[in-house]
Order: C-alpha cells, then sequence, then structure tokens
C-alpha cells in the first residue's frame, strides 16, 4: 500500500474514533440533552464535571483520553510499515475528530484530553511536562483557559529538551498544539478580562 493511502486512512481512522462524543453522552445519562447547551458549552470534562458530577465526568475524561490512545495504537499497528508517522496523522485525526465530531454535528471539544491520550503513546514525559505546567500554572491563576494556554505555549521549549531535532514530531505537535490553543482563543480572552 502506497504511503500517502496509509497516512490518509491512518488521518481517518484517528478521526472517526476522535468523533466519539463521550461528553454528550455521559452527560445525557444525567439527564442534560446536549452538554454543549448546557454550562460553557463546550463538550469536554470540565463542562460535564460542573453540570452533571464527578462520575460522568471521570468517565468522559477517560474516553476522551483513550480516544487518543486508541487513535495512535490501532494506527500503529494496523499501518506498521508507515512506523511512526502513522501515529501522528492519527493522532491530529483524533484532535480533529474531538473538535469536529461527525457524530455530533461537528461541535465538539477542545481535545485537550484526545491530545493527552495521543502524548501517552508518543511520550509519557513530555506528557508528564505539559500536565506540571498546566497544575503550576492553575495553581497561580486558578483558571483553567489561561493553564491551558500558557502550558501549551511551553510546548515548544519541552519539545526542544525532549525531542531535539525529531521534525515529524515536532511538527504533529505544534500542529496539534497550534488547533488546540485557537480553540481556547475565547476563554482565554474572558479569563485575561476577570484577572484585570
Amino acid at each position: 500500500m502506497k504511503l500517502n493511502l496509509i497516512l490518509l486512512l491512518s488521518a481517518l481512522l484517528g478521526y472517526v474514533l476522535g468523533s466519539f462524543p463521550s461528553a454528550v453522552i455521559f452527560a445525557r445519562q444525567k439527564g442534560i440533552e446536549d452538554i454543549r447547551k448546557t454550562g460553557s458549552g463546550n463538550m469536554g470534562t470540565f463542562n460535564v464535571l460542573r453540570t452533571a458530577g464527578k462520575g460522568p465526568a471521570f468517565k468522559t475524561l477517560a474516553a476522551d483520553v483513550l480516544k487518543g490512545v486508541g487513535a495512535a495504537a490501532a494506527a500503529y499497528f494496523i499501518f506498521s510499515e508507515a512506523g511512526k508517522t502513522s501515529i501522528y496523522f492519527a493522532g491530529m485525526g483524533a484532535v480533529l475528530g474531538h473538535m469536529f465530531p461527525v457524530f455530533a454535528g461537528f461541535q465538539g471539544g477542545k481535545s485537550l484530553a484526545a491530545f493527552s491520550g495521543v502524548l501517552l503513546i508518543i511520550s509519557p514525559a513530555l506528557l508528564a511536562g505539559i500536565l506540571a505546567a498546566w497544575i503550576l500554572m492553575y495553581h497561580i491563576f486558578n483558571r483553567i483557559a489561561v493553564s491551558s494556554f500558557i502550558a501549551f505555549c511551553l510546548l515548544p521549549s519541552l519539545i526542544e529538551i525532549i525531542y531535539a531535532g525529531a521534525g515529524e514530531r515536532l511538527i504533529f505537535l505544534m500542529a496539534a498544539g497550534g488547533f488546540i490553543g485557537l480553540r481556547h482563543r475565547g476563554d482565554l480572552s474572558e479569563d485575561i478580562k476577570s484577572l484585570i
């Protein structure tokens, strides 16, 4: 099979897995018809936690992380001839699938958990660094969007420390981080106003 086709299929596999609307399903079990019309309107763990409670939030987080893990691992197993490149394409597909899910009207979340799942496969150390940065920033600012944005701004430095010269990884991580940053821009603006 040609490499271009393999990478396209890897991305599609990731996109389909990423499109699974975890937050919508688990919030609905608590009587919330559409989590995207409740609370912050985001299809993610924090909104489920605020509106549906800890149980559905934990299930949402686990499922969203598993979307990233599953996409990366499945692509690497099925399309092993493409090597780790298949992981990066599947991972990007999972990130975009969570943001623009085909099974939920293309109105999804911000993909932090799905991206974390991909990182768990390609670099647990990098994931640990990002999570540590996020926790530190949250303790300082007590704002989710600001903490997420700052942690992902640290991504290039973390990549340089852990993956100096790793071209494909750098492209994937920067692209995913860029999309995630864009998804946070509205919340980030509100958080900054509240801090001033």
